[in-house]
C-alpha cells in the first residue's frame, strides 16, 4: 500500500503543479494552445512545486490517524487524481476529434 500511495502522490503533486501555473497564466489570455504543455513540464517552477506538493502528500500519506489520514491525504489526491485523469482523457477526445475532421 505504501508504494500506490507514494505514486499517487507523486501523480497528484504533478497535476496541482501543472494546475497552479497554467490556471494563472490563462487568465489573461484569449487563447492558450497546446503547445504551452511542453513549455510548463521543462520549468524548473513546475518542478519546484510538484516537489513541494509530494513533500506535503507524502507528509499526509504517513499519518496514522485514519479520520485525518482520510481527510488530509485520500480525498484530496483522489479528487486531484481524477481531475488529472479527466484532463488527459479530454485532450485525447479532443486530439481524435479534429485529427477526424
Amino acid at each position: 500500500m505504501s508504494t500506490f500511495q507514494n505514486v499517487l502522490s507523486a501523480f497528484a503533486a504533478i497535476v496541482t503543479a501543472f494546475f497552479v501555473i497554467i490556471l494563472p497564466a490563462t487568465n489573461n489570455s484569449k487563447a492558450v494552445g497546446i503547445g504551452v504543455i511542453p513549455a510548463i513540464l521543462l520549468s524548473w517552477q513546475f518542478w519546484l512545486l510538484a516537489a513541494f506538493f509530494f513533500v506535503l502528500f507524502f507528509a499526509a500519506s504517513r499519518i496514522a490517524h485514519k479520520v485525518l489520514k482520510a481527510v488530509l491525504f485520500w480525498v484530496p489526491v483522489t479528487a486531484i487524481s481524477v481531475l488529472g485523469l479527466s484532463y488527459v482523457a479530454f485532450l485525447g477526445y479532443v486530439l481524435l476529434q479534429f485529427r477526424h475532421s
